[in-house]
């Protein structure tokens, strides 16, 4: 998109359900958030503490709850369309997360992907995690179908 243009995108999704809500990670500038399927776009980083983002998931129910996994960070979430941010890490291991999923069914599970600590899940909507598989792993993707 024009309005992210000399941005290092790294990530790139739409919300499953409402397709004008589109969510842009990038190398070193944090996380853009488009309401108009792209036509405009905000930079949304208020408690981003770290702004390398490799994945990004968005609750399937709801637009303005968004998971972010960055480099060396590990986990943010928003519950405000991207207002806000709250790291979640409790009991992760390693914080470079490359892939973000959250279970179409139960939005309170979420999983993620590491770079060489395989795949971890939450139970709770990201307030904590458990490891459950792929040890020494590197994890690109997650798709729910």
């Amino acid at each position: 998109p024009l309005a992210l243009l000399g941005l290092g995108v790294r990530t790139l999704i739409q919300h499953p359900k409402n397709g004008d809500w589109l969510a842009c990670g990038t190398e070193n500038d944090g996380v853009f958030i488009s309401q108009d399927h792209g036509k405009t776009w905000h930079q949304v980083n208020n408690g981003l503490t770290h702004r390398t983002v490799y994945a990004l998931a968005f609750d399937p129910k709801n637009p303005k709850v968004l998971y972010a996994g960055t480099f060396q960070g590990g986990i943010f979430k928003t519950t405000d369309g991207g207002k806000n941010w709250k790291q979640m890490n409790k009991n992760l291991r390693l914080f470079d997360i490359h892939a973000l999923a959250v279970d179409p069914e139960n939005s309170n599970i979420v999983y993620a992907g590491t770079l060489n600590d395989g795949i971890w899940m939450s139970k709770n909507g990201g307030k904590s995690w458990q490891f459950i598989g792929l040890e020494t792993s590197q994890v690109w993707d997650i798709v729910f179908y």
